[in-house]
């Protein structure tokens, strides 16, 4: 009997014409069911059977589990075993119990599926084994095995039902299913039981058989990693499971196991054990204690140093504030009001294991990176704050007050404390409250104009608000009142716009920056749940004296929100890939690299290690090369890759490295990206994660890929990745909440308000109501006062003064509140009345406070619904995608949604520049092969905080935030005494030797120069390719710029520019090519602005935006837009700083230094890590000019200057050359020497070519490419074709048209014009006649004086059109505007009287209808 259409309504499309009965029965509406669809997926015979033979054993095999499962099709498609029936419905009965051999008949069928099935079967599968009746078997077999005595204990054997059962628990879709993840739940629960009680009898039996077999050295290494995988998913996915001490004895048990196992075997499936079993260990918080380290869990009481003070409860003094835990997972990113006011340091951990820590293990790693880059970015917002707190009078109040008081001549609304740069902005309003799909909350602000922008006209202020970096979406802000309460939000929204002075109020027009002249407008969004304390800052309630909106422009709040949220995720679950790698334990076993006893082995990954998996390289062969192969029982030698491919020895070494590495350090990325996605159906990686630190680094990988013909890419970025259809019910339930929030935040807004009293007294006190706010009395009639209607507020006052009460009361009676509740509020004193009405708003505060906590809470609760909807789309979007990039904030952005993805595999572009926090976000649970590309000789991760720099020699080197894992790995862990192995590049393809020969002697001992390096062409007017022009002429500092500590040399930025503009006149370079580096943005802007004059400068998008912070900062001046002619040379001159041009390349570098100082100090350079970047860019030539005696204190700046010395490239003369006369150098010592000696790119001598035109050159000797460009001034000699007039131009100027003027020429119109030019007489008709001659337009009549040559049927007749309109005025608008009877409205007065008195209309026109009437001073309008 087929199983019933319940147990298939997610399969795979092609199975369901075999799946669903044949036999046509009634369902229970009665009717019989429709026939099925024709499916499209795979191939199907006519009568609707797949022809595929993988398709067709996938149908027999779930077809045969369908009846093993549930033989009467109960239950076995259904959901959850929680339970789903409703009402009086009665549970499904249960099916009979299964036979021994039935029993592993299922269980083989279930892996058999698991392992060959589609995704929908896959899923389906999973959903039912974790329903009622795929429990009752689960339940069955462990009961069956746990069974003390019995004939069926007997028969149910550890190797023939344990262990295939233990196979399903282990199997990577358990892991990966995410459609069904319900069902795995479930199924996990089921087998973790009560309290974990089930569970660990379970275990604790298999623990029992695998002990035997291992005395009986009958044990596998298959069955360690089956067992120690099952048991790690059953903690992992059992509710309640993780940290469970009553699970340590198994894991220890199965921890001796296999460490054991790892001296007799060194497969890689046990290494995959002794993973998971250290996982294991993570989950239940076992620690791990250092034998050599002596490296005890330290707890509150235990504290070898005094000066080290835990956080939390843990502290000796008790926690410090409110955000103050042991826990990274409870600590709030931003800070609290209690952790801006307290004077207590926070506890910042070092990163040397000797230094005391409560954590051990991969959560000491966590614990460490979170606290230094929260207090890298947060503790800069919490040190301003209570900077700002503590000086509130000074820096809040009399600064408003000064900046009112100076006008718009005054600056803008920025300051810096303790080196970050902030905008204070006065007396914030919330405005407005709405809700957002998308973001939550939303609120409208407004705020005092800038007092510089106060005053200024509508054009002029939504310049200012368009051209300012002020307020940029995303941009952090906190509303800080008097009483310390902080509420953090962000930008959500940015608009400038002019409004109409007629409608400057904002309610009639719209929220924005610019509009109004006293307040500006800005839409913001909460960044955190809402609070009381958030409501009681936003709303005013309880707030006395200022409040101010703090901005912070300089701290992007969406690069360290996610990373830091995402780190508090991975610390709950710590569940990351490469423990054995990431914090190494010393009871971790670490075996030495066969080929190098420095290096320790890194197993391959798993992927690789199943039976048969190899891996085809023919993607990267040579033509004509086929059948290369590699897999871990035979590997490829670096010898026959070099052979097949055009790799050289050192990238063949490189590719095999990483793929023989499940975590590869190595610069070698586009072919391996290739070789995997090549491979994807065997191997079974799903998409290929591609991470950056920047979007630039994503974008220029991602390129590569696609230049190598590699598509089906999806770039991740911040906004959504596909189109969003939201489920009608989600939405029409926001719509209701949001209409709450709207309603109840009005109340709050207009606490003090009649109507919102009104509103209350209505629902809560409808007595009270009915006395205060009724406008009838008691006989009936509408209460009036002094001839006026009463309205609410009138009422209100009435009550206050006692003028409503009708009843006899005492005038200085002051009950209790409870008493005057059960009083009617006319029998009340002046007293009693106001201290009911204080209560009844506390009243109304309290409920509406309460109701939009609830509501606000409600409307996230349905976002996180509507969200995770719209993920399941974007999951099977990704899930066929071949490379997913993403920078790392994003994929920290988007972590649910990629962790759901079976993505086996991660590669990180230029991964030395990034964090190491960054890093541990992006490694997900399901990662296998891990590639970091980078060279942790180059630039480090960038950081605020200096005290946190290991470049720091006071203290930085004990926290090293910016050592990037890629650092770490190579030069900080050692792994039982062994180095971590490196690929790194050793044959060069990008300077000449000459310059290679700099890093190569300094950082890089082994680097070979291809030897296409060796024909680099020399440099054109250069007499050598490598110079260091060395000078004393000082710097000049940062003249206390709003704390700038940016430098420049206004020497050295001559001497550049000099240099280039030689360079640029030999016409040998073409855009682009030559690039000019600085360390010191100051100096960036000076060469930009002198470099504008002469070429189109070019900036990289970094460069670019930091200059703008600066110079919004005040730190420079504001560029004035330069209007210069450009030269013929070179259209496009890069400039960039050092560390932004990380990765780039020219032909031709050229170097200003800046620092020239008497106390040698070098500032940026003093790294080897920025020198190596600065001095490995150039191809063909690089010009150094800098103070060599500031640098020489530098240890390598030192070791070049003595190469340099040593080849005679260094000295106070910068040596130039004439391409034409080579043997006469040049010699520059000054700036001006350039004009001078080589006006024009050559020398001094007379060009002895001649020009086209057959003239002598006048010009001094120069280049070919000035040559072709120089234009003869010799008088032009040459006439024209068609006349005798001489050509008045110089020879080099094209001689065109003759313009002499004619006199007395008659055209064929028979006009004389006063002049015509002598080439119009060739061809008079096409002379367009001036003369004005009187015409009637034929179209309206009317006669004009039109142009001879103008057509009349195309005039735009300018005579009053006087049409009489419906109102009976004339029509006075243009006659050409009335064409075709359509009329303008009328534009004259009404004139009209009004029917009740004798005045007249003096408004505009408006028509025979819709006429003003007045009646008894009420006015209304006519429908007649």
């Amino acid at each position: 009997m087929p199983p019933k259409k319940a147990c298939v309504s997610s399969i795979s499309p092609s199975l369901l014409p075999l799946l669903l009965p044949r036999e046509k029965k009634k369902n229970k509406s009665g009717k019989k069911p429709q026939p099925n669809p024709p499916s499209n997926a795979g191939n199907h015979s006519r009568a609707g059977l797949p022809t595929d033979p993988a398709a067709l054993l996938e149908v027999s095999l779930y077809h045969r589990w369908s009846m093993l499962l549930d033989p009467n099709g109960g239950n076995a498609g259904g959901g959850a075993a929680s339970g789903n029936n409703k009402g009086k419905q009665q549970q499904p009965k249960l099916a009979p119990r299964l036979t021994p051999n039935l029993m592993q008949e299922f269980l083989t069928t279930t892996l058999q599926i698991l392992q060959i099935g589609s995704r929908g079967t896959v899923e389906q599968l999973i959903r039912s084994l974790g329903s009622a009746a795929g429990l009752n078997r689960v339940q069955q077999l462990m009961q069956a095995v746990l069974a003390p005595s019995g004939n069926m204990a007997k028969t149910f054997s550890f190797t023939q039902h344990c262990m295939p059962f233990l196979q399903i628990l282990a199997h990577r879709e358990m892991r990966d299913a995410s459609a069904s993840k319900e069902g795995v739940r479930s199924l996990f629960n089921c087998v973790y039981g009560l309290d974990g009680d089930f569970g660990r009898a379970f275990f604790n039996w298999v623990m029992f058989h695998l002990e035997g077999a291992y005395a009986g050295s009958t044990i596998t290494d298959d069955a360690l990693y089956t067992a120690a995988s099952a048991l790690f998913n059953t903690l992992n996915l059992s509710q309640g499971a993780a940290g469970q001490e009553n699970f340590n004895g198994i894991a220890l048990r199965l921890d001796e196991i296999v460490s054991r196992s790892t001296i007799t075997s060194t497969s890689d499936m046990i290494n995959s054990a002794q993973q998971e079993v250290a996982r294991i260990k993570v989950l239940l918080q076992i620690a791990e204690p250092s034998p050599v380290k002596q490296r005890t869990q330290l707890h509150s009481g235990d504290v070898s140093r005094p000066d080290v003070d835990f956080p939390g409860e843990l502290s000796r003094e008790g926690p410090r504030h409110d955000n103050d835990h042991s826990d990274i997972a409870r600590i709030k990113v931003l800070p609290t009001r209690e952790e801006i006011i307290s004077h207590r340091n926070p506890f910042l951990p070092e990163r040397s294991l000797d230094y005391p820590h409560y954590c051990q293990g991969i959560s000491r790693v966590l614990d460490f990176h979170f606290r230094l880059l929260r207090e890298d970015t947060s503790g800069q917002i919490r040190e301003v704050l209570k900077i700002l707190m503590d000086d509130w009078d000074n820096l809040i109040v009399a600064r408003a007050n000064r900046a009112a008081a100076k006008g718009p001549n005054s600056k803008s609304p920025q300051c810096k404390v303790l080196g970050t740069r902030i905008f204070i902005h006065s007396n914030p309003k919330v405005e407005s409250v709405r809700c957002s799909n998308r973001e939550g909350v939303i609120l409208i602000v407004s705020f005092d104009q800038p007092s510089n922008v106060q005053g200024l006209d509508s054009l002029k202020r939504r310049e200012w608000w368009q051209t300012t970096k002020s307020l940029s979406l995303g941009t952090l802000l906190c509303l800080v009142d008097r009483q310390m309460r902080v509420t953090f939000m962000a930008v959500s929204e940015r608009t400038v716009t002019i409004m109409d002075g007629t409608n400057s109020n904002p309610r009639f027009g719209q929220w924005d920056l610019a509009g109004n002249d006293k307040r500006a407008f800005i839409t913001l969004r909460l960044v955190d749940s809402i609070t009381q304390s958030n409501l009681e800052t936003i709303f005013g309630i309880g707030s006395t004296g200022e409040k101010a909106l703090v901005e912070f422009p300089s701290l992007l709040f969406v690069s360290f929100d996610p990373i830091l949220r995402s780190l508090q995720q991975v610390s709950r679950r710590r569940n990351l890939p490469f423990l054995k790698w990431l914090s190494p334990w010393p009871d971790f076993e670490y075996f030495a690299d066969p080929r190098s006893e420095e290096y320790v082995k890194v197993p391959p990954p798993r992927y690789l290690t199943k039976p048969g998996v190899k891996l085809n390289l023919n993607r990267i062969a040579k033509r004509g090369y086929f059948g290369l192969d590699y897999s871990l029982d035979k590997q490829l030698t670096v010898a026959n890759l070099r052979e097949a491919t055009t790799l050289d020895p050192g990238q063949c070494e490189a590719l095999l490295a990483c793929l023989s590495r499940e975590l590869a350090l190595s610069y070698l990325g586009i072919q391996l990206v290739k070789i995997l996605l090549a491979n994807r159906r065997t191997t079974n990686i799903g998409p290929i994660i591609c991470v950056c630190y920047t979007n630039h680094a994503l974008d220029q990988f991602l390129e590569h890929l696609l230049d190598e013909g590699i598509m089906n890419i999806i770039r991740i970025g911040s906004p959504p990745a596909a189109e969003r259809h939201a489920v009608a019910k989600t939405l029409n339930s926001l719509h209701q909440i949001e209409k709450n929030i709207q309603s109840t935040s009005s109340n709050l807004l207009e606490l003090s308000s009649p109507r919102t009293l009104k509103s209350f007294l209505e629902t809560t006190y409808p007595s009270a109501f009915s006395e205060i706010f009724s406008t009838m009395d008691d006989e009936g009639f509408e209460r009036v006062t002094r001839g006026v209607r009463c309205d609410d507020q009138h009422l209100l006052n009435e009550w206050l003064a006692g003028r409503l009460n009708t009843l006899s009361v005492t005038r200085h009676t002051h009950r209790p509140l409870a008493t005057l509740r059960k009083t009617s509020v006319l029998a009340m004193s002046a007293v009693e009345r106001r201290t009911l009405l204080d209560s009844w708003r506390q009243e109304m505060k309290s409920r509406n406070t309460e109701s939009l906590i609830r509501a606000t809470m409600n409307h996230e609760a349905q976002r996180k619904f509507l969200n995770s909807q719209h993920e399941l789309q974007d999951r099977r979007c990704l899930q066929a995608a071949n490379v997913i990039g993403v920078t790392t904030t994003g994929l920290a952005l988007h972590a649910d949604l990629i962790r759901t993805l079976n993505a086996k595999v991660l590669i990180c572009e230029e991964a030395a520049e990034v964090l190491e926090a960054h890093l541990l976000t992006a490694m997900i649970p399901k990662m296998e092969h891990a590639i970091l590309i980078g060279d942790h000789f180059q630039l480090r991760p960038q950081i605020t905080n200096y005290d946190f720099s290991v470049e720091n020699p006071q203290g930085g080197k004990a926290y090293g935030l910016n050592t990037s894992l890629f650092e770490r790995l190579v030069e900080v862990e050692r792994y039982g005494g062994k180095r971590f192995p490196i690929a790194q590049l050793d044959t060069q393809r990008r300077m000449h030797p000459s310059i290679a020969s700099l890093v190569r002697n300094t950082l890089y001992p082994g680097l070979k120069d291809h030897p296409l390096m060796a024909d680099r062409p020399t440099v054109t007017g250069m007499t050598k390719r490598l110079f260091w022009m060395d000078h004393r002429n000082p710097e000049e500092g940062d003249d206390n710029k709003q704390g700038s500590t940016s430098y420049a040399n206004l020497w050295e930025a001559d001497m550049v520019v000099g240099l280039v503009q030689h360079l640029a006149r030999q016409g040998t370079y073409k855009s682009g090519e030559i690039a000019v580096l600085s360390p010191y943005m100051r100096q960036l802007s000076i060469l930009k602005k002198r470099l504008a004059s002469t070429f189109e400068v070019v900036l990289g998008e970094r460069d670019q935006e930091q200059l703008d912070e600066m110079i919004a900062a005040g730190q420079l001046e504001t560029e004035a837009t330069q209007v210069g002619k450009k030269g013929d040379l070179l259209s496009e001159v890069r400039v960039a700083t050092v560390d932004n041009f990380q990765g780039e390349e020219a032909k031709v570098i050229v170097i200003s230094l800046v620092r020239s100082n008497n106390r040698n100090k070098c500032g940026f350079l003093k790294t080897s890590n920025r020198i190596n970047v600065l001095l490995s860019r150039a191809q063909e030539g690089m010009y150094i000019i800098g103070n060599a005696e500031t640098c020489s204190k530098v240890p390598m700046w030192n070791a070049v200057i003595s190469m340099l010395e040593e080849g005679r490239s260094i000295d106070r003369q910068l040596q130039i050359c004439c391409p034409r006369h080579p043997r006469s150098p040049l010699f520059i010592e000054h700036p001006k020497d350039f004009s001078r000696l080589s006006p024009e790119g050559g020398c001094n001598e007379k060009c002895m070519w001649s020009l086209s035109c057959g003239h002598p050159c006048v010009n001094k000797c120069h280049s070919d490419f000035l040559h072709r460009n120089t234009k003869c001034l010799v008088p032009c000699n040459r006439s024209f074709e068609y006349c005798d007039h001489a050509c008045p131009k110089t020879c080099g100027e094209p001689c065109g048209a003759c313009n002499h003027r004619v006199k007395g020429v008659r055209l064929p119109c028979g006009h004389v014009p006063k002049n015509l030019l002598c080439h119009q007489l060739q061809d008079l008709s096409a002379v367009r006649c001036p003369a004005k001659i009187q015409r009637k337009l034929e179209r309206c009549g009317h006669t004009a004086m039109v142009p001879c040559s103008q057509d009349p049927t195309r005039y735009r007749c300018k005579m009053q059109c006087q049409v009489i309109l419906p109102c009976q005025h004339w029509c006075a608008s243009e006659c050409w505007v009335c064409d075709m009877n359509v009329h303008g409205p009328c534009r004259a007065l009404c004139g009209r009287k009004y029917m009740a008195c004798p005045h007249i209309c003096g408004y505009p026109c408006h028509g025979p209808k819709n006429v003003l009437l007045f009646y008894g001073g009420y006015q209304w309008r006519s429908r007649n």
